[in-house]
């Protein structure tokens, strides 16, 4: 979550970043209570910076793409920007996996946000398989720019693939980048605030 917020106020070109978690846990949406959490010990969950609901991670495939200042207006407001993003997920994941039936819920008036399980219940904008909810996101828009966090889930292993073939579909030149000068200011920021109870325990 530090890492994110940090990219997307440091970086000032659109990025994506792919990552895993050395253990199952959740993460909660920035309105949602900390009952959301279902009792599990504080160091198992972590309060996003985006909204949406609860979602569970440990074998998902988790990625976040960062849209520095004015650089996701392109894609319109929430409604159209799920939809693009969600789209180009959806292209790869027929594309690797060679399945027709992976399907975009109809878009929205507005963003996908709820409270609950994210997972439980697909909402506009959301990519289901067979009926069942595969990939979910949350956003976060303001004078840093656009971060849009998701998870994808129940399709088996993530692929490596996967990440540079989202990246090449969203734009037109892909350049990979190690942002390790960060790291102490990502690591204060976690300490500060994301393994905090005044952040976590907000609401």
């Amino acid at each position: 979550m530090a890492w994110d917020e940090v990219l997307l106020r440091t970086r000032k070109e659109p990025w994506l970043r792919v990552y895993r978690w050395d253990r199952p846990c959740q993460t909660i949406g920035y309105f949602c209570g900390a009952a959301e959490a279902r009792g599990k010990a504080p160091e198992d969950w972590v309060r996003r910076w985006t909204g949406g609901g609860l979602v569970d991670h440990g074998r998902d495939w988790a990625y976040t793409l960062g849209f520095p200042g004015t650089t996701w207006h392109h894609l319109g407001q929430a409604a159209g920007s799920y939809g693009v993003l969600h789209r180009a997920l959806a292209d790869v994941l027929v594309d690797a996996l060679d399945c027709q039936e992976i399907e975009m819920v109809a878009e929205p008036e507005s963003g996908p946000s709820r409270a609950g399980n994210c997972f439980d219940q697909p909402v506009p904008a959301d990519l289901v398989w067979r009926g069942r909810k595969i990939a979910g996101a949350a956003q976060r828009r303001g004078r840093f720019g656009m971060l849009h966090q998701g998870s994808l889930q129940g399709l088996g292993g993530p692929s490596p693939a996967w990440g540079p073939a989202l990246a090449e579909r969203l734009s037109q030149s892909v350049v990979p980048i190690r942002p390790l000068e960060l790291a102490p200011r990502v690591e204060a920021l976690a300490r500060e605030v994301y393994q905090s109870p005044q952040w976590n325990l907000r609401c």
